[in-house]
């Protein structure tokens, strides 16, 4: 796992919000976690979406639980993600982008966009956590091959002044505005 970063890297997370990390995990190591994430969600029982003892949520049949499998904790079931969430590594990593002496694991949420799944709808950048802090973090690795999202953004001021790789930012009102004028389905082409 590639922990080490750059000075240039820690100022560009503080003034733009995210890190793109090439290379973060190298072949072996995307292998490993990513046979050990499937294996993990195999384990579960059915449509239990959380893992460990004293979790009851289980997926229904709404049209978010069509959208994508969603499996949360897996860290509990798998030594495997286990080492790689709680590796001292990349806690010193975390820290350092936030210029804080530590910090709580929350959680580990695997999301699996199926065949034949429900779209993903537009979305707005917000976090739905239990707790408040301007200091929290989320990691998105890619386990698969990368894809692509357009979605509201709670700063407009950052739009054309920060990339990402793999999201579209709009304002939210003009990603609402957009969810009004497409439907479920359509495809959609990026040009240079």
């Amino acid at each position: 796992m590639q922990t080490d970063v750059t000075p240039q890297q820690v100022a560009s997370y503080r003034e733009n919000g995210f890190l793109v990390c090439p290379g973060f995990l190298d072949a072996a190591e995307l292998d490993e976690l990513r046979g050990a994430v499937m294996d993990a969600i195999a384990a579960m029982s059915g449509s239990r979406k959380i893992a460990g003892p004293g979790a009851d949520l289980n997926e229904g049949d709404e049209y978010y639980d069509r959208v994508f499998t969603q499996r949360i904790n897996l860290w509990r079931i798998s030594e495997t993600v286990g080492r790689y969430l709680q590796s001292p590594d990349l806690g010193a990593m975390l820290c350092e982008l936030e210029g804080v002496p530590a910090f709580r694991l929350w959680h580990d949420q695997a999301f699996i966009k199926e065949p034949f799944g429900n779209p993903t709808a537009l979305h707005i950048d917000n976090p739905y956590w239990s707790f408040y802090s301007p200091s929290a973090i989320s990691i998105w690795i890619a386990l698969d091959k990368p894809t692509y999202g357009i979605h509201g953004t709670p700063d407009p001021s950052k739009i054309g002044k920060t990339e990402s790789h793999g999201c579209v930012r709009l304002t939210n009102w003009d990603a609402q505005e957009l969810a009004k004028l497409v439907k479920p389905g359509v495809i959609v082409q990026f040009i240079n």
